[in-house]
């Protein structure tokens, strides 16, 4: 072997190691995508209301379906009020701790509320606005006016439209019987608002002693009878009749 191979192959012996390394790098980069954000799931059912994001457009914290005492129903999903859906939320601020809104109902829609009436945004804990009374859960209020800002909605379920519910009604089982019959009830006790004519069924809502129902139905399940009536959203629920 003469010099200038020597040469030569002591240049590519020296060189080799760095090849080799470059070639590895390429083929197995190191953590390349490890640092990629994987998506994550959220808990609807434990989340808890951010009026901060609400004032800014997000309503994810809201995600679900909501009901007062008197079986009247709002839904929301993560953009805004989904039912009723002739009112849109507008004109959003936060305050103290509390996210506030006006409701539009631009076609004078009757089964939603009036256009210009307001709703409130109260996480556990915030007084609101008009006796400084605090709720031990997150709540929301839809009043025509700050004086008569009562009766607050609660979340009752994670489902975002009409149909999806997840719950199961009852009513159509074998030893259920249904009477259609209509009327109003005023309670002379308070009563838990059941999704089905069974005492061990999810309580959605209670009603106070004084209240009236607008019932279109009596249900007789067991031994038992009951109110029933359609909330506003189509659901149908069920009062157990006083003995």
């Amino acid at each position: 072997m003469n010099k200038k191979t020597g040469l030569a192959l002591g240049a590519i012996g020296l060189a080799l190691p760095w090849l080799l390394m470059i070639i590895s790098l390429n083929q197995n980069p190191i953590n390349k995508t490890s640092s990629s954000s994987s998506s994550t799931s959220i808990d609807l059912t434990n989340l808890k209301m951010d009026p901060t994001a609400i004032s800014n457009g997000d309503y994810t914290s809201l995600t679900g379906t909501w009901e007062n005492s008197a079986g009247l129903t709002i839904i929301f999903d993560s953009k805004g009020m989904v039912s009723p859906a002739k009112n849109k939320i507008s004109s959003v601020a936060y305050k103290d701790g509390y996210a506030r809104a006006i409701l539009t109902n631009s076609s004078g829609a009757s089964d939603a509320y009036r256009d210009g009436a307001g709703i409130w945004f109260y996480p556990a804990g915030v007084a609101n606005v008009v006796n400084n009374s605090k709720q031990d859960q997150d709540s929301i209020v839809i009043a025509s006016n700050i004086s008569t800002e009562d009766d607050p909605y609660f979340k009752v379920s994670t489902a975002t439209s009409l149909t999806d519910s997840g719950e199961t009604d009852s009513s159509s089982s074998s030893d259920s019987n249904v009477k259609e019959s209509s009327g109003t009830y005023t309670l002379t006790a308070s009563a838990d608002v059941k999704n089905s004519p069974d005492t061990s069924a999810k309580t959605v809502a209670t009603y106070s002693a004084g209240q009236t129902i607008n019932y279109d139905q009596i249900v007789t399940s067991g031994k038992k009878q009951w109110l029933s009536y359609l909330s506003t959203t189509g659901e149908r629920r069920y009062v157990l009749m006083e003995d």
